[in-house]
């Protein structure tokens, strides 16, 4: 199955493969395929990873520095740009998607002052 299961017109599809996230976009809807996601709700997940794709190539950011970080300044210009209906659940999908299969590292949360208190 290709990202094509998703969106069956090429010009529609073409819009999302921009950007350094194009590459994984069939893969990552073969992963929500496999998860058991609807088509509207896989439709939905495509559209947003292609969205966040094109952003991160308008900022010059590759795949390899992608971070939650990056995904939340992305979803606070989103937000900022009246796009209310967007949600977390299709980034952090493609974030844990990304980590399962070693293209961005796992990365080590950031220790809150208490817990680095802890810690000593």
């Amino acid at each position: 199955m290709n990202v094509n299961s998703y969106y069956t017109r090429p010009w529609i599809l073409k819009r999302y493969l921009i950007g350094p996230i194009a590459p994984y976009l069939a893969p990552f809807s073969d992963f929500l395929v496999k998860q058991g996601y609807s088509y509207a709700t896989g439709q939905r997940y495509v559209r947003e990873v292609g969205h966040l794709s094109r952003w991160l190539d308008r900022q010059g950011v590759s795949i390899a520095e992608l971070s939650e970080e990056i995904i939340r300044n992305y979803l606070c210009f989103r937000y900022q740009n009246n796009h209310l209906q967007v949600t977390k659940w299709p980034y952090r999908h493609l974030f844990n998607y990304l980590q399962q299969t070693g293209i961005v590292g796992i990365q080590k949360p950031v220790e809150t002052p208490p817990e680095q208190c802890i810690d000593r």
